[in-house]
């Protein structure tokens, strides 16, 4: 069974880094949601390979860029800090229905 992941920071090392492992054991792996600051370029293309559910970018002004692309794909896109809210709702995964203690009350 492969379990979904959420990757926040794609495109950075750490995040490129994990996609390695994905890309190496796509049997275990399947990835659910994509974001990264404003790096739209690596993201479009890690999303076309990956077909995530939803991505989120964090600069907003780059928002329409990214959904031009991605959005006739069926990849749901999200920008800004409140980008995070509805991605989190557009989810595939079993997010779970009580807050754990590590993330924002915000949410």
């Amino acid at each position: 069974m492969q379990k979904r992941i959420a990757i926040l920071g794609s495109t950075g090392s750490i995040g490129t880094q994990a996609l390695d492992v994905v890309r190496e054991q796509p049997e275990r792996f399947a990835v659910e949601l994509l974001s990264c600051g404003n790096n739209v370029d690596l993201l479009i293309q890690q999303a076309l390979e990956f077909s995530p559910n939803a991505v989120v970018i964090g600069d907003a002004a780059k928002l329409e860029a990214v959904k031009d692309v991605l959005f006739p794909k069926g990849i749901k896109v999200y920008a800004g800090a409140e980008g995070w809210r509805p991605s989190r709702r557009a989810s595939t995964s079993p997010w779970p229905t009580r807050r754990p203690w590590w993330w924002p009350v915000s949410w």
